[in-house]
């Protein structure tokens, strides 16, 4: 699995601005009982160790983890919008962590209960933001296996904010950039919310094939926690700089997203309670979204597995 592609790593690097181009028609459109297909790779480095967990007695503490799934999604319209319901045909997990003899089983658990049992929901509006997302399907009989889909949950959403892409208003540019209002992109795979802003900008660059290409570029910040106030231990909150390049196509005529690299990276600021007396790890992901035509050879994603720990 790569982690991003060419073109994000080289607008990390060198800051590219790619010039405007004039494109219209850039509005979602989804006729009901359609389905489209989505292959969605993610691979998570992430800020500090996340706890997996199988149903029994099994634990990993992960700091780094990629997956894929295939998507079978369909819509119905919802106010000025659609609820998209994507069921998981198949799944590939690896990750690495301190427990590799507990984390396949944990993984082979994990890829069951994707393909068997969840879906994933997305409110979208016309214009292309991702509003909210949901893991259905998964029992949540006791605090344990809801802590597993909660976990599930934050990490699938940090892969499906990649379509969250807002388009101009009324579908039509006028060979300008526009802001994407949402902060979908600029969160963290975890079980507590925080608070950000974000400034980021979307800008119809070229074409490939006919199709118009949309970078989207910018930064934000997110704090988590509060300040902590104590004899001995005083804290403030984390607060992360976030940074964000990306860039994907998109079909006028059918109204549809066809693909998007994205990738983001978070870093905790020196003030940040966390970060005192340590080096901190930063926050990187790297997401690919690619529409899957029918009739296109697919090649199925494969084992999962346990992966040597990044350096």
């Amino acid at each position: 699995m790569r982690r991003w592609s060419p073109w994000v790593c080289l607008a990390m690097a060198a800051g590219i601005v790619p010039t405007a181009h004039a494109a219209d028609g850039l509005v979602w459109q989804w006729p009901e009982g359609e389905t489209r297909r989505y292959r969605l790779k993610a691979d998570l480095q992430l800020h500090q160790a996340m706890f997996l967990q199988a149903e029994y007695n099994k634990d990993s503490r992960v700091y780094d983890l990629a997956y894929a799934v295939d998507l079978d999604c369909k819509a119905v319209e919802q106010g000025k919008g659609f609820l998209v319901t994507c069921d998981i045909d198949d799944a590939q997990l690896t990750a690495a962590g301190e427990d590799p003899d507990n984390l396949l089983p944990i993984l082979d658990e994990w890829d069951g209960k994707l393909t068997d049992n969840a879906s994933v929901q997305l409110t979208l509006t016309e214009d292309g933001r991702v509003k909210e997302i949901d893991l259905l399907g998964l029992n949540e009989r006791n605090q344990r296996i809801r802590l597993i889909k909660e976990t599930m949950h934050a990490l699938l959403s940090r892969g499906l904010s990649a379509f969250d892409l807002q388009l101009p208003k009324k579908g039509d540019d006028e060979g300008e950039s526009w802001k994407q209002k949402s902060e979908l992109v600029m969160q963290l795979p975890i079980l507590v919310g925080g608070v950000g802003s974000s400034q980021l900008r979307n800008e119809v660059s070229g074409d490939d094939g006919g199709l118009p290409v949309i970078d989207t570029t910018g930064r934000g910040s997110l704090m988590i926690g509060e300040q902590i106030s104590g004899p001995g231990d005083t804290r403030p909150p984390d607060v992360f700089d976030f940074t964000v390049s990306a860039r994907g196509t998109f079909d006028p005529a059918k109204g549809m997203l066809v693909s998007r690299a994205m990738m983001v990276q978070g870093t905790l600021t020196p003030g940040s309670g966390s970060a005192m007396g340590t080096v901190a790890a930063p926050y990187i992901l790297a997401a690919d979204l690619q529409y899957v035509a029918p009739g296109t050879p697919s090649t199925m994603l494969g084992n999962n597995a346990v992966r040597p720990m990044k350096k």
